[in-house]
Parts: structure tokens; C-alpha cells; sequence
């Protein structure tokens, strides 16, 4: 009996699925019925290993967004993702065994999402400190008034991060790649003025605690405040005392 062997293996963005001795003997009967099975799930053979479409694994983290940015990650089932990918949750299964699965398949599809998104604001090259600075503000206001969903789903992996060990782990990875960009841009500029260093060193810490703070009220109380002078401040409070105009 053909013996299949899960590994998800992330091989790029490719989850490996590897069938054992039966790229070996792959006229068998029971192979072929495996075959046509992997051929309903949209899964491709490449020398002897098989592959989840990305494609597929796309639409199912599409579908997990929607449902955790209405549901909270807490009334997420995974019989809602199926539904919303519309697929049957026996085909879900074999993508992705447990719901926990998912979520950190989709905090890092975000992760990398975020961290491309950042390009667009910031050039360590191209920019001064404080057009660069202004980009962090720029991609939070963007995201608040654009993203709500990744906003909100944003801020339920934190409360879940409070009670799953991994989810805490792979959060705390995320907000030190955050503030590794901001020391990133004021290590780069010549117009810092000199400071102690341990104002800044706490820098990136107030500025993401800013910026997370502008998505916790605004998306609770939406309009109560305007946001380009909210970060407008921000930037005077933060940065002012600092930077060389």
C-alpha cells in the first residue's frame, strides 16, 4: 500500500507532499487512484515530490483572512475557511491539517506582504531621514484607512499571541523586523543630531507603539480624529528634538 508521507516542507512557498516508492512504480493501480485524487486538489508532480498550487494555497489564506477579520481568530472553524474558499473541508484538511496551521501559514503570508508593501515608503538610498520616517506614518495611514481587514487581523494575532506560544513567537519576530527597519533609517542619516543613545534606542519602540495606537482608536472610533495630524505630531514628538532640518 502506497504510503503518503505530509511534510510540509515550505519550499518556497510550495508545501512538499512526497509519496513514498510510488514515483517508483507509478502505474499501480492504487497509485493512480492517488494520482487522480492529487489531480481533484490541485497538486502538481515535480521529480518524485508533489506540490500544493500556489494558487490554492493563495485562495485558502485569502479565505482565512475574511473569516478571522469578521470572526476573530477565536470563532474561526475550519469548516468557515472551506466554505469561504469554496472547497470541502476534507480537501482543506489535506492542505493544511489544523486550524493553527493556517494561521501561521497567514501571519507570514503578512509578514511578507507588510514588509514588500514598506519599499513602496521607504529608500535608505533614495530618501532623507525624515521623508523616510514620514513613510512609516504614510504605510500606517495607508493601512488603516485601506487594509482594515489586515489591520484588524493584525491585532487579533496579538491577543492570540497571549495564549499560543508560537503565534507569541512568530509576533514578536514581526515587531522586531518593525523596528529593525526604523533603526535601519536612523543609523543611515546625517542629519541625527547627537543624542543620548539611549533616547535612541527607544525610538522604535514608541514609534511602533504610536502607529499601533492610531489603528487601536481610529478603527474603534473611526473619524473621531484625523490621521495626518495625528502623525503629524507623532513625527514632532518623536523626531523633532533629533533631526536636522
Amino acid at each position: 500500500m502506497c504510503k503518503i508521507i505530509k511534510s510540509c516542507l515550505s519550499g518556497g512557498n510550495k508545501v512538499v507532499i512526497k509519496i513514498g516508492k510510488l514515483y517508483n512504480n507509478i502505474e499501480t493501480f492504487k497509485a493512480r487512484k492517488i494520482i487522480n485524487l492529487f489531480t481533484i486538489l490541485n497538486i502538481t508532480r515535480e521529480r518524485g515530490y508533489y506540490f500544493m498550487s500556489n494558487d490554492v494555497k493563495q485562495k485558502i489564506l485569502d479565505a482565512a483572512m475574511e473569516i478571522v477579520s469578521k470572526e476573530k481568530i477565536s470563532g474561526t472553524r475550519m469548516r468557515m475557511i472551506a466554505q469561504e474558499a469554496n472547497m470541502s473541508q476534507s480537501n482543506l484538511h489535506y492542505h493544511f491539517t489544523s486550524k493553527n496551521d493556517i494561521l501561521i501559514s497567514l501571519l507570514d503570508k503578512m509578514q511578507e506582504e507588510f514588509s514588500n508593501d514598506r519599499k513602496n515608503y521607504i529608500s535608505l538610498e533614495n530618501k532623507t531621514v525624515n521623508q523616510n520616517i514620514r513613510g512609516f506614518f504614510d504605510q500606517k495611514k495607508n493601512d488603516i484607512l485601506n487594509k482594515k481587514k489586515f489591520d484588524y487581523t493584525q491585532i487579533d494575532y496579538w491577543v492570540q499571541g497571549t495564549v499560543n506560544e508560537e503565534i507569541r513567537l512568530k509576533f514578536q519576530n514581526t515587531f522586531e523586523i518593525w523596528r529593525e527597519s526604523i533603526r535601519e533609517v536612523l543609523s543611515k542619516g546625517d542629519q541625527i543630531e547627537d543624542t543620548d543613545q539611549k533616547y535612541l534606542d527607544m525610538l522604535p519602540y514608541l514609534t511602533v507603539s504610536l502607529m499601533l495606537g492610531a489603528s487601536l482608536q481610529y478603527l474603534i472610533d473611526e473619524g473621531k480624529f484625523d490621521l495626518d495630524e495625528y502623525f503629524n505630531l507623532a513625527e514632532k514628538m518623536i523626531f523633532g528634538k533629533i533631526i536636522r532640518k
